[in-house]
């Protein structure tokens, strides 16, 4: 007899970040709502996800995610481990590297689509699904998009390269199992949030993104309030700049690391086309971050929109809260209207 999930909980603005974490229904994504090491797990754990505005999260997007994530755990396998076992002895972190799938609802549809490898930000010492994973990809499920949300290892110290082998790592997952999914196994966008679009934005590169890994150049990239560049931080604590790039590089901060790990600087003219989103409030990451990566896309030729509001600072998400409420729709437009020959 199949065993019967545990049943559901209601998900107020009242419950606590941590309480979350203990539904029965999804103790196993439990620990990777907000994955890693850093800070932000502990700044709100014991908070209701009313107060999640101190990360610039909206807990109406929150809830509806949760609820989402519920309703995905509830009919089956929902989160695969992208490494093998043999790995995780030699690096205990690999086994915490995942995706949950969402699959679209309508499967003929979603036929049609690329799917999205969805890399929620955190600063790389945390990945904060809860936010920036679960509503995202409701909405682009909704929209005929297979979904696939990562947690990569982030750290406190030298994380880089790590987070780029773990999108590696799961995008040659998907494909490896593309039967299992139901999706085309050479067809995928991926999008990404604050250092999640910075993983996002290399991704194109050459240097350290698809061709690096042998794999193929996605459809498009969607970065959202990306870091395009390591020396692009006007008006920001030195101390904060400081720490972001420890935790990278460790002690090797030097110039030529900075280049090249700069997506500003890596791109070339068969850089992915590219969506790229932020508002121009964000006292987090620069919007002039996104605003150079679409400068320089645009003079290298490569299809790219750059869609930046007023209103919605850092962390919006889905965006529902913001000057660019409908962002997720017009960047699959986009995807729609740039897309190559298709097989």
């Amino acid at each position: 007899m199949e065993k019967k999930a545990p049943g559901r909980v209601p998900v107020t603005k009242d419950m606590t970040f941590g309480g979350v974490e203990q539904i029965p229904l999804i103790a196993e994504a439990g620990p990777y709502l907000i994955a890693g090491p850093g800070q932000y797990h502990d700044q709100v754990k014991d908070l209701p996800l009313e107060q999640g505005t101190v990360l610039g999260w909206n807990h109406e997007s929150m809830i509806e995610g949760i609820e989402y994530l519920m309703d995905r755990a509830e009919k089956g396998t929902y989160l695969y481990r992208v490494y093998p076992e043999a790995e995780w002895e030699k690096d205990s972190g690999k086994r915490e590297v995942n995706i949950i799938h969402f699959p679209a609802a309508d499967r003929g549809r979603a036929k049609g689509h690329p799917w999205i490898m969805v890399c929620p930000g955190g600063a790389y010492i945390n990945v904060c699904s809860i936010s920036e994973g679960y509503p995202v990809a409701k909405k682009f499920n909704e929209l005929g998009y297979d979904v696939f949300v990562a947690t990569y290892r982030t750290g406190l110290y030298d994380v880089m390269p790590k987070p780029l082998d773990d999108l590696a790592a799961c995008i040659r997952y998907v494909r490896e199992h593309r039967e299992r999914f139901g999706v085309n196994g050479e067809r995928y966008i991926v999008c990404g949030f604050s250092a999640g679009g910075n993983l996002t934005a290399l991704w194109g590169t050459k240097n350290h993104g698809y061709a690096a890994y042998g794999l193929p150049k996605p459809e498009a990239l969607f970065p959202i309030y990306p870091v395009s560049d390591l020396h692009l931080f006007p008006g920001l604590d030195p101390e904060a700049v400081s720490a972001l790039l420890t935790t990278m590089f460790g002690a090797d901060i030097t110039e030529k690391k900075k280049d090249e790990y700069s997506a500003l600087l890596q791109a070339d003219r068969a850089y992915p086309p590219s969506y790229i989103v932020c508002c121009k409030d964000d006292s987090t990451v620069p919007c002039v971050n996104s605003e150079k990566l679409y400068e320089r896309l645009q003079e290298l030729g490569v299809p790219s929109v750059l869609e930046e509001g007023e209103h919605g600072e850092h962390g919006f998400g889905d965006g529902r809260f913001s000057d660019v409420k409908d962002w997720m729709q017009h960047a699959v437009t986009f995807a729609e209207e740039t897309a190559g020959p298709r097989s």
